[in-house]
This record gives structure tokens, sequence and C-alpha cells, in this order.
């Protein structure tokens, strides 16, 4: 499956990202971004998002994810959190009781026992290729 990762400053360039591609895939993946984690700062009402046919994933690209608790969910049925993060394992229990899904991944840097601390507590893992936060890598 082909997940196409929207890392964007504004809600209307998500939008209209999501608008190009959201019949023509599952899935689409909003990168969320604190200005901690990453450079870039991306979070903004994404409870206003719509798309046609496909799902919204959230990656959480952020330092404390517990502080994103709260984002709108709706048009979403799983969150992203990096293992790199604080407060991961509450994090995912957190997540788990808003959303179907909760996945961890890990920067390209980061051992994969990183990862196998939550395997078991996750649906699914993810593996960057790239370090996260800087659009079209």
């Amino acid at each position: 499956m082909i997940i196409p990762a929207i890392l964007e400053e504004n809600l209307k360039d998500i939008q209209a990202k999501i608008d190009l591609v959201s019949d023509q895939c599952e899935r689409v993946q909003i990168d969320v971004c604190d200005g901690v984690f990453v450079p870039e700062e991306t979070y903004l009402d994404l409870g206003k998002l719509k798309t046609i046919t496909s799902r919204i994933e959230y990656h959480l690209m952020v330092k404390n994810p517990l502080k994103f608790i709260d984002i709108p969910l709706k048009s979403s049925d799983s969150v992203i959190i990096q293992v790199e993060s604080t407060n991961v394992k509450e994090a995912i229990k957190e997540f788990m009781k808003k959303t179907k899904k909760v996945g961890v991944c890990k920067n390209p840097d980061t051992p994969v026992s990183e990862i196998e601390k939550y395997a078991d507590m996750v649906n699914f893992v993810q593996f960057l290729t790239v370090y996260p936060g800087k659009q079209g890598q």
C-alpha cells in the first residue's frame, strides 16, 4: 500500500494535497510537527480536514505526544508515534483509547531495539528511511 505523506504549514495547503490524492489511495498521512522534535511546526485545526475516500493517519513528529492527545481524530483511524519522543508508553495507551490503530516509528539511526520495546503494545511499526521534518525527501 502506498500512503502519501503530507507536510505543509497551513490548512489550505494540506487540504489541497488531500484533495489531489484522496480518491486514489486508501490512506493519507498528515505529518504533525511541534517545532521541537523537528524544526517545522505544522499542527493546525486538523479537525476541519476532509477526505473523499481515504482515511487520515497522523504521524506525530513531536517531542511529547501526550500534548497532542486531543488531536481531532474524527477522520482518522490511526496515529503514529516516534519512539524517540518522551512518554511513548503512556501515549500509546492513551491513543489506543481514542483510535483503532496506534503505531510507532523510528528514525534511520535509532536501533531497532527501541521499536521492540513497544511491539506488543501497537498495531504496526514504521521504519523511516529519512529523518523526519523535511518536505520532499
